[in-house]
């Protein structure tokens, strides 16, 4: 019975046996496609059952997740920070200066 993750690539999936029932464990790509609808609970019960299973083995998708929770919560927010003096300036020159 396989109960840990091995080293896949990031759109390769694991089917994962346990009790004699088996959990088709969603790929890195796939979760990277949800994550947003999963901090919405904008998906089914099945999918965040296997998406909450891979944020346990998976460093890396727990990581994303971290992070657009922390980009929600920033955004969600509402905050201004104030800038710099002159980054304003510095930005747009940097900007203008790309092809």
């Amino acid at each position: 019975m396989l109960e840990h993750r091995t080293e896949i690539s990031e759109s390769e999936t694991l089917v994962i046996k346990k009790d004699a029932m088996t959990t088709i464990e969603i790929s890195c790509v796939e979760v990277w496609r949800e994550v947003s609808n999963y901090l919405e609970a904008d998906i089914s019960p099945e999918l965040r059952e296997r998406m909450e299973a891979h944020f346990k083995v998976c460093v890396h998708c727990s990581a994303v997740l971290d992070g657009m929770r922390n980009i929600v919560g920033l955004v969600a927010d509402g905050r201004l920070f104030q800038t710099p003096p002159g980054f304003h300036k510095r930005l747009y020159s940097k900007i203008r200066l790309r092809p």
